[in-house]
């Protein structure tokens, strides 16, 4: 289903008198494609260091792309893009947005899980980073080894959504390399982890 409900409901607080506060958590996955989406970008050749594409900007993944990054098993969505020679680069960025179904309000923490790597001989700028109201947070630097990586987001939720509750979130690599040498970024997985309150109930204490 793409949403992940978890079933088990903590009491995070009793209060005299009879309320309870619960949380439950909501897990955003790429098997859901309807409400979630992925984008690629691949350009090569480029005359100067370019800057990385708008969030959620490029073409959408397909299908086979889409179950290539649903899960972490090793399975990688590559996008390739080449420089060539030390003035040309080459840019490959995947772009990813969450429609976080949970009103703000009730939220109190999300958590960024991200897994994958890049390959290129010289590289000039990787990362993964998070889109908010102000600037683009810098999630982490990408490695040439395959790694995941997770940012937890615990106040000012609202920066972090835009108008229509999508959560954006993008990697890419920038490089120039040395002769005809793909430039590879390939992401294993992606997926948002939102824990929010639920509306306290009445207990009855005898």
């Amino acid at each position: 289903m793409g949403v992940k409900l978890v079933s088990i409901i903590f009491i995070i607080a009793i209060f005299t008198g009879m309320q309870t506060v619960q949380a439950a958590v909501k897990i955003y996955t790429f098997t859901d494609t309807t409400n979630n989406k992925a984008y690629y970008n691949d350009s090569s050749q480029l005359p100067s260091l370019p800057s990385p594409e708008p969030f959620g900007n490029g073409t959408e993944f397909g299908s086979s792309g889409y179950t290539q990054i649903e899960a972490n098993d090793n399975s990688y969505a590559t996008t390739d893009s080449a420089g060539v020679g030390a003035s040309q680069y080459g840019l490959s960025q995947h772009n990813f947005k969450f429609k976080i179904d949970v009103d703000i309000t009730n939220i109190t923490l999300i958590n960024i899980t991200y897994g994958g790597y890049f390959t290129a001989t010289n590289n000039d700028s990787n990362k993964v980073e998070i889109k908010t109201d102000t600037t683009n947070e810098t999630m982490t630097n990408l490695t040439r080894t395959d790694a995941n990586y997770t940012k937890s987001i615990t106040s000012n939720f609202a920066n972090y959504l835009d108008s229509d509750n999508y959560l954006h979130v993008r990697a890419y690599v920038i490089a120039h390399n040395d002769g005809l040498i793909l430039i590879t970024l390939a992401t294993d997985y992606i997926e948002v982890l939102v824990v929010y309150n639920t509306t306290p109930r009445l207990i009855n204490v005898t």
